[in-house]
């Protein structure tokens, strides 16, 4: 499976680079976005800090959302930004991943939430209409949903939403291992739809595949490593 990963990643970026091109019309796709439901209803909102993904990052926040984003590789765990007290002339740098940011509070590891996260939105190098996605190989999200799974911080009906452009949806399913994250929404600058994906992911974090030093080097892997075999811990957000 994991040639086959290779290989269409590699028909998916013909040129080496990321199809996602910062400059692209993805305006549009925030506006598609906006009018969906699943984003109306959602109180708390985890996003990528992907450049595609700004100005939805920025319209969370004009919608009056909270803005939960993780750090890279989720070594430092998630921040979050909450709408209120950001003046409008910096709702633009809120809405970044930026250790100067000074809206982005990272969250701790102590207190169940007060409202779990009802959407994820993350990009992609494919997705198909069946919810599966194949990303850039290194398994962010797959990591960022198995945390917060087991830190508990994930509403029961949380939703997934992959923001992409048109040519990246795939014709055929794409190959999945159980540890990886389906999509139950795809946007894009011209229409965004629901895939047929039903329920949501569960997958575990696969410790044995992790090394000491990995564990270490990522604290909330190490918070969680910790209290195996005990209730997991959230945060107050």
């Amino acid at each position: 499976m994991q040639s086959e990963k290779a290989r269409l990643r590699l028909e998916l970026r013909p040129d080496g680079d990321s199809p996602q091109d910062p400059g692209g019309d993805w305006g549009k796709a925030a506006e598609k976005l906006r009018r969906l439901p699943v984003y109306k209803s959602a109180r708390i909102i985890m996003a990528s800090p992907a450049l595609a993904l700004r100005q939805v990052r920025i319209n969370i926040l004009a919608d009056r959302k909270r803005l939960v984003m993780p750090t890279a590789g989720v070594q430092k765990g998630f921040v979050r930004v909450d709408p209120e007290g950001i003046p409008l002339a910096k709702r633009v740098f809120a809405a970044q991943m930026d250790p100067r940011n000074p809206f982005a509070v990272k969250i701790p590891y102590g207190k169940p939430l007060k409202h779990p996260i009802d959407l994820i939105l993350t990009e992609a190098l494919g997705v198909a209409e069946d919810g599966s996605r194949i990303g850039e190989g290194e398994g962010h999200l797959d990591l960022q949903y198995a945390i917060l799974l087991s830190m508990g911080w994930l509403s029961p009906t949380v939703q997934i939403a992959a923001v992409v452009e048109e040519q990246q949806i795939h014709p055929t399913a794409l190959p999945m291992e159980p540890t990886d994250v389906a999509v139950h929404w795809i946007v894009t600058p011209q229409r965004a739809f629901q895939t047929s994906l039903t329920g949501t992911p569960a997958p575990d974090i696969l410790w044995e595949r992790l090394s000491p030093k990995q564990v270490r080097r990522n604290d909330a892997l190490f918070f969680l490593n910790r209290n195996r075999g005990h209730a997991p811990a959230g945060a107050d957000i």
